[in-house]
């Protein structure tokens, strides 16, 4: 058998047929190259937000996710570029109304496009300080903290090009000033302790809160009380777990389960935690590095989120004694729900020309209201002092808060000499046998005929 040579010839042509694939390939990713991100903006109110090429002269490529979009050049009424996309976005921010929310979600939305996810929080996070209530707002920051937290997860290269096995480094702040990873032995609420402050934060006109009633426990509580089974059973949930709350036994609470966030929660969850997220947690001040205070970073779960309700809910700062002080009669509170103006956590996201207590000294600390006309100040206010409970509830367990300048102990265990605001009365009555039994005091004689009783008005 004869075996066939390779000419030069034919080296010669497969060399040229791989030139001429590259520069076919050069000229697919050309409009690539000279792609920008940007904005376009059509004449029938439509948005594309992506890698924005207008080099031809009939229409202009839109390119998102790999997925280009033509617009022809008659119905292009504007077109905003950027070398990249922080630029974009802050150029993009700063153009959008106060009140402008869809714009802010379009905006998160191509941040998350570009994998920029902090800065789609941002954007996000400012759409739901506009509109609390935003469905479209609290579902775009799930997709992003869910995203961040696959990310993060990913296993790490095993090497570098070295050789060298990756440094493990303690977490400290995500880029772009994003908060820090909590500690693997930070201490979290438990689900019992998170139950016990959604049962006390709950009101009875509450809708949409979700309640389970465990081992029979609305069997044994007509029983315990003895009242009429058709028409207990009659109640709504919410009657019958405030019933048993209020009138049964310690114990019979712990089977009353509270499925999700009552409403006051609700919006600590969708509006005052990412609010303290973004404007406390990114200045070195609590996160982490500060022994004083800190909030468990990021808050991706209830153990988190509800620890760093605790927290806030039972720091108290010493306050020094002044007789022309608005605190100077006690101690200041981060949630004051006697006096909603004048907790530290309004009064220190205030301007100091303006706030009654002043921010401690921390670097690069910059008040995030404007003043008191601010949206923010307004909702914030809003949902101390008429979403939380008027009065601190007894959650019945203790946690220790860091920083606190006196135990957060239970109103029914403990009360603080220098406390302003009255102790919680119980829910709770306790069986008639667990009460302490007091005497009676004995009752003073009649005085005798004609003679007035001590204190009495005496006629004319």
């Amino acid at each position: 058998m004869m075996r066939r040579r390779r000419t030069g010839g034919g080296v010669c042509t497969w060399r040229l047929g791989v030139v001429v694939v590259a520069f076919f390939a050069l000229l697919m990713t050309a409009p690539a190259l000279l792609a920008k991100t940007g904005v376009v903006k059509t004449t029938t109110g439509q948005t594309y937000i992506g890698d924005v090429d207008d080099s031809k002269p009939g229409y202009v490529t839109i390119n998102r996710k790999g997925i280009p979009t033509r617009v022809q050049r008659a119905d292009v009424a504007s077109i905003q570029l950027a070398d990249d996309f922080p630029t974009f976005y802050r150029q993009r921010m700063a153009q959008l109304g106060p009140q402008d929310v869809q714009g802010r979600l379009q905006l998160a939305r191509a941040a998350f496009e570009f994998r920029e996810y902090n800065l789609a929080r941002d954007a996000a996070d400012s759409a739901l300080q506009i509109d609390p209530n935003n469905a479209d707002a609290v579902a775009m920051l799930e997709t992003i903290r869910v995203q961040q937290r696959l990310e993060k997860n990913k296993p790490p290269p095993p090497g570098d090009a070295t050789g060298a096995a990756p440094v493990s480094r303690p977490a400290a702040t995500e880029s772009a000033g994003g908060p820090a990873q909590p500690p693997e032995n930070a201490k979290l609420l438990k689900p019992a302790e998170i139950n016990a402050i959604r049962q006390a934060e709950m009101r009875p006109e509450d809708v949409g809160v979700r309640i389970r009633f465990d081992r029979n426990v609305l069997k044994r509580y007509v029983e315990y009380t003895n009242r009429v089974p058709a028409d207990f059973y009659a109640l709504n949930a919410m009657q019958q777990a405030e019933a048993i709350m209020h009138d049964g036994p310690v114990e019979m609470r712990k089977d009353i389960q509270i499925q999700n966030d009552p409403p006051a929660l609700l919006q600590y969850r969708r509006l005052v935690q990412p609010f303290l997220v973004q404007n406390c947690a990114t200045t070195g001040c609590h996160n982490g590095s500060n022994p004083k205070y800190n909030a468990i970073l990021p808050p991706e779960s209830d153990a988190a989120t509800y620890t760093n309700f605790y927290i806030l809910d039972k720091y108290i700062k010493k306050m020094p004694q002044s007789a022309d002080a608005v605190f100077g009669h006690g101690d200041a509170r981060m949630i004051d729900r006697q006096r909603p103006a004048q907790s530290l956590l309004l009064q220190y996201a205030l301007p100091g020309a303006i706030s009654e207590i002043d921010h401690p000294d921390v670097q690069n600390y910059h008040p995030p209201l404007r003043g008191l006309t601010d949206p923010r100040y307004r909702q914030l206010l809003d949902w101390v002092g008429s979403s939380l409970q008027p009065v601190d509830p007894d959650y019945g367990f203790d946690y220790p808060v860091p920083g606190a300048t006196q135990p957060a102990t239970n109103p029914t265990t403990a009360q603080s000499a220098t406390t302003t605001r009255p102790a919680t009365p119980p829910r709770v009555v306790p069986p008639p046998q667990a009460r302490p039994m007091t005497p009676a005091a004995p009752r003073p004689a009649p005085p005798p005929p004609g003679q007035a009783r001590p204190g009495a008005a005496v006629p004319r």
